[in-house]
């Protein structure tokens, strides 16, 4: 495999087209009922997710401040879809089938990073699935941290079809993390 050295902004636009095929290739959105999408994409991905998938139920959290831009995008979906604000996590929708994680996780601070993660955790319950586009070059930070707030890798690989994207990004899928059994003494 070649390694692709890739300009900031070239690595952004090819992570971003990496979770566009993965999420279209792997996630079977004709058997989910609810999705979170913790975007900054305004919507724009679930927006071509609802159009296909009239029973879905999805919930924007708009971490990018466009909330009012989601809001317009996803409009005609009406009931279909809910765009909120956020800056906090702390109110995901508990129990969705799953969670998509923003592009850019790496850029995000860690005190703020670990709170995302935390909360997905809160609020996924044992069936749920986070999903999450990782830099190649970040991807062990950012699972340890995901697997600090119980969070596990359920799957992981690129998803690409070019095998040079592999070296710009890993697709992870978590879950919760099986509890453990302390020992009775």
């Amino acid at each position: 495999m070649v390694m692709t050295e890739l300009a900031p902004s070239a690595l952004v636009a090819t992570i971003t087209d990496l979770r566009r095929e993965w999420f279209d290739t792997h996630v079977p959105w004709h058997r989910i009922s609810s999705v979170v999408d913790i975007t900054d994409d305004a919507g724009e991905l679930i927006d071509d997710v609802l159009d296909d998938n009239r029973a879905l139920r999805a919930t924007v959290i708009d971490v990018a401040g466009t909330d009012a831009h989601a809001r317009l995008r996803l409009a005609h979906h009406g009931s279909q879809v809910r765009v909120q604000a956020g800056g906090s996590f702390h109110d995901l929708p508990a129990a969705a089938d799953y969670y998509l994680l923003p592009d850019g996780v790496e850029d995000i601070d860690r005190t703020r990073l670990c709170r995302l993660f935390a909360a997905v955790a809160a609020a996924a319950s044992m069936r749920s699935r986070a999903l999450c586009c990782l830099p190649s070059g970040e991807a062990a930070r950012l699972i340890e941290l995901a697997e600090s707030s119980g969070l596990e890798i359920t799957r992981m690989g690129s998803g690409a079809a070019d095998p040079d994207a592999f070296s710009a990004a890993v697709l992870v899928e978590f879950g919760l993390a099986a509890p453990k059994l302390l020992p009775i003494d």
